[in-house]
């Protein structure tokens, strides 16, 4: 079974924050190579540049969006990203709370 098969991502905006590194980045590269577009949320935006930057070297659409979703460190909430999302691609329409990395997927 493939990551598209697995997932069901294909032509679904898929938010990940955490994702200029490690876990996050990991399940951005493996939905993107699943056939989403990747919205690359990181608070670091070097980490969400070089992400950014190697998805569209493999050909996958994406975009970046610097956040934190941490309420103690920034009033940068995730809520950002939504808006750019929503922006740029008209629509999120899945979104699951939870530690980092969080995981957003829109039809």
């Amino acid at each position: 079974m493939d990551a598209v098969e697995m997932h069901g991502v294909n032509g679904k905006v898929v938010i990940i924050t955490g994702s200029g590194k490690g876990i996050g980045k990991g399940m951005a590269l493996h939905l993107g190579k699943g056939g989403a577009q990747i919205v690359v949320a990181d608070w670091k935006d070097e980490l969400m540049a070089q992400t950014c930057a190697e998805l569209s070297e493999l050909g996958i659409t994406n975009h970046g969006v610097v956040c934190d979703i941490q309420p103690a460190r920034s009033d940068r909430r995730d809520g950002h990203a939504n808006d750019r999302t929503l922006r740029s691609s008209r629509r999120v329409d899945q979104q699951r709370p939870d530690v980092s990395p969080v995981v957003a997927i829109a039809e």
